[in-house]
């Protein structure tokens, strides 16, 4: 795991399946919650002493400052996956007109089917309604 070559102790890499996925389900709060909740959990539980708040190392600093950075990767990334599952192409027309990159490809298909289409019927696609 890369993230355990680059000195991450697997008390934070276990985490980050947990940030992934409330990131995704529940967006930039969840994942951002879910982050912040693992840091006093893994200090109490995970790092020497165990079950006792000791004062951090500067190994453990750099262990929280790797997870926190992997951990907004993830979030945004979730977030940014939460995006693109929530578009729907089923919510455009049938013929394309109410999605302009639809049009478009339908203008620009007719034009090389049919050598008369006009540059009126690319604008024509393109219009929009605001």
């Amino acid at each position: 795991m890369i993230l355990v070559d680059l000195g991450l102790e697997l008390a934070f890499a276990a985490f980050f399946p947990a940030v992934l996925v409330s990131g995704f389900l529940g967006g930039k709060p969840a994942g951002a919650f879910a982050a912040v909740v693992t840091l006093p959990l893994v200090w109490w539980a995970f790092l020497p002493p165990a079950f006792e708040f000791s004062p951090l190392g500067a190994a453990a600093c750099e262990d929280i400052k790797l997870f926190f950075l992997g951990s907004v990767l993830l979030v945004y990334f979730a977030d940014l996956c939460r995006d693109l599952g929530s578009l729907d192409s089923h919510s455009y027309a049938d013929d394309g007109a109410a999605n302009p990159m639809v049009a478009f490809g339908a203008a620009r298909l007719s034009a090389a089917a049919t050598p008369a289409a006009t540059s009126e019927d690319v604008f024509r696609a393109f219009k929009l309604t605001i």
